[in-house]
């Protein structure tokens, strides 16, 4: 029997398998075919609708887009995906070249830049933060009732506090719902990613071991 795995490079999963009799080998995002593959999926994702559309108000190709993207991603194609997704939606907007050169490197400020802007004084995330403290320690996608019941507001809040992080969020039908409908008692709310909880709860590593979230 051979068993092939990936997992993330978490400290607690590395060591097992390094003390345990398993051959494993690192892959490093930031390798030249990884990084052209991230290129070829943003200039692809760009020749289409609605990015042509951005593109063209910036004034840029997509090759432009494709390699500015590929150099701030640092090999991570959560990044790539993150952007192109809130640069479709609208929630992310660029005016020009400057715009997308402005932007951070890497998931981390990436995260830090979003959030700063969303919430640019402690008062407006305030509401927010127990119903992501809850998104952190799931054990499954919870549903709008359970967020409320545990946070002690009502669903309808548990909405309206949601809503401006809805792009960082993953929205799944209850596996108890036909489909049929679509009350707010159907849907399982988790964090899209994994990176963003690990962000929020997370220190970085070194003496320091400031919270990788800063103030969030």
């Amino acid at each position: 029997l051979k068993v092939l795995a990936t997992s993330r490079n978490r400290r607690e999963v590395v060591e097992d398998l390094q003390e345990g009799a398993f051959s494993w080998k690192t892959i490093d995002a930031e390798r030249r075919d990884n990084q052209e593959d991230i290129y070829a999926f943003v200039e692809a994702r760009c020749q289409a609708d609605p990015l042509v559309a951005v593109l063209q108000r910036a004034g840029m190709t997509a090759a432009e887009m494709a390699s500015i993207v590929q150099e701030k991603s640092c090999g991570k194609f959560l990044y790539a995906v993150t952007l192109l997704r809130g640069l479709s939606s609208g929630s992310r907007t660029i005016q020009s070249r400057a715009d997308l050169e402005a932007l951070p490197k890497g998931m981390d400020d990436f995260y830090k830049v979003i959030f700063n802007q969303r919430f640019p004084a402690a008062s407006t995330n305030s509401a927010l933060q127990p119903l992501l403290g809850l998104l952190c320690v799931k054990q499954q996608p919870l549903g709008y009732r359970e967020l409320a019941a545990m946070a002690q507001v009502s669903e309808d809040q548990v909405s309206d506090c949601l809503e401006p992080v809805a792009d960082l969020l993953r929205f799944q039908l209850s596996p108890d719902s036909d489909g049929s409908t679509f009350n707010d008692d159907d849907w399982r709310i988790s964090f899209d990613h994994v990176s963003l909880e690990q962000w929020l709860t997370a220190k970085s590593d070194g003496p320091s071991r400031r919270a990788r979230a800063g103030s969030f």
